[in-house]
């Protein structure tokens, strides 16, 4: 029987592109902070950028469920079903988009200077791992790659727990205690400078802390724990400053707060229009990351909250368009040939 859908995750992934798409908006536009005393009411879009923290881990979460599923395959088909259904749920929506993206470059719609090379790490999914290509032909491209790398790492990491287990003997509770244990220990690797630019490394516990919330899935996390972590998360955005915490942990803890406030508070439940309007933009999500640079030669360097809102809007919809266009009949087809 198929699992019911989890709307909690759809909104999750609204959220997390919605607040990816205002923070890339709001740098190109450089807004100056609006402060209120303690608080900032730009939070929202300073700190948009820990919606791809939310993006990993709900990744990482939805990814045990899919290699779960291929359980009673055999070793080899069943990573053969995993690896080709994530290459073609990414490749070929991210191929066209670098295609568009490489003819009308969003730069005054020029190309910027990139290499032949560039183009073939973009293509291979390796550009993350040098400084040299990742932030050629467009930046944000950087996420597509760690999220390649991670998917290939998810039988490996299946594997490794599956043997310690059986290693140390380990009960039910005691697996229970030590996942608990392993998300409270991953958040350090996030907080270290010297990753900040390294993040297939930076955002791997971020994944990990997913897949070990899917684990805990049986746990009966009070519902109330993810109440608290997605307000905490949400206030840590709009606090003027902090003191005491690096940038790279800040943003990592109030991400994974968010994400796992998502998937432990009380479950969501909305019907007719309002779902449908929810599943959309969810799925439409990926499309509408990697068409980000739809208006960027359009927004200009000065604007209003409305401005700002407007282009935020115009660049949803077009990745929604997008997915309408690429991802959905590709996905159809894909079924249709299992």
């Amino acid at each position: 029987m198929k699992d019911e859908r989890s709307l909690n995750i759809d909104l999750a992934r609204i959220f997390a592109i919605v607040g990816v798409t205002y923070y890339h908006i709001w740098k190109r536009m450089r807004r100056p902070e609006y402060i209120v005393g303690i608080f900032n009411l730009d939070g929202f879009a300073k700190w948009g950028v820990i919606g791809v923290v939310i993006m990993f881990v709900i990744s990482g979460y939805c990814m045990v469920g899919s290699y779960q599923r291929l359980e009673g395959l055999p070793t080899g088909k069943r990573l053969k079903s995993f690896y080709l259904t994530r290459f073609l749920r990414i490749a070929p929506a991210y191929y066209i988009s670098i295609l568009i993206c490489c003819i009308f470059m969003a730069n005054n719609l020029k190309p910027q200077p990139y290499e032949f090379k560039d183009v073939v790490a973009h293509l291979l999914f390796v550009h993350a791992f040098s400084m040299e290509t990742v932030a050629k032909i467009k930046g944000f491209y950087w996420y597509i790659s760690v999220q390649m790398i991670f998917y290939l790492m998810v039988p490996f990491i299946f594997l490794v727990c599956k043997k310690a287990v059986l290693w140390l003997k380990l009960s039910a509770t005691a697996k229970k205690v030590a996942a608990i244990l392993a998300c409270i220990l991953l958040f350090p690797l996030t907080w270290i400078t010297f990753f900040s630019n390294m993040e297939y490394i930076a955002m791997l516990p971020c994944f990990l802390v997913g897949m070990l919330a899917a684990y805990l899935k049986g746990v009966k996390v009070p519902r109330v724990i993810g109440i608290l972590l997605f307000l905490g998360g949400i206030g840590m955005m709009f606090i003027k400053s902090n003191p005491f915490l690096t940038y790279d942990a800040y943003k990592s803890i109030s991400g994974v707060a968010i994400a796992l406030g998502f998937l432990w508070m009380p479950k969501i439940n909305v019907k007719n229009s309002l779902r449908t309007i929810i599943i959309a933009l969810s799925a439409a999500s990926y499309s509408i990351y990697l068409y980000q640079f739809a208006f960027f030669a359009f927004i200009p360097k000065k604007g209003g909250e409305f401005v700002m809102t407007l282009f935020v809007v115009f660049t949803v919809a077009v990745g929604l368009l997008m997915y309408l266009c690429v991802e959905y009949p590709l996905s159809n087809l894909h079924r249709k040939n299992k």
